[in-house]
């Protein structure tokens, strides 16, 4: 039997994971001294969001209330899916014995 690709993941060399490593640590090491006002600045910065980073549940219930309940219906439909298929996935990966390689 061929087996056909439809994609494939790019390799990259172990120096960018080190890299990737590296400056996730550091702004990870950012936020935790300079809490919301230093994430704040990585969405400025990163994401070009100039707006709160925290948004409060009165904020959060008006905007539920402007979608169309078709919608809301769609998002649960989904929502409900990818809990089954984790939940799925999380029972196969405990009845395995899995060996955790470093790096």
């Amino acid at each position: 039997m061929t087996v056909t690709h439809l994609k494939t993941a790019k390799r990259h060399a172990e120096s960018d994971q080190a890299d990737t490593r590296a400056a996730v640590s550091a702004m990870l090491a950012e936020i935790k001294s300079g809490g919301e006002p230093r994430v704040e600045a990585y969405a400025r910065d990163l994401d070009h969001w100039d707006g709160p980073v925290l948004v409060d549940a009165e904020t959060r219930r008006a905007a539920a209330d402007r979608l169309p309940e078709s919608l809301k219906e769609d998002i649960r439909f989904a929502h409900a899916n990818i809990r089954r298929f984790a939940e799925a996935q999380m029972r196969t990966v405990q009845d395995c014995e899995v060996e955790i390689l470093p790096g």
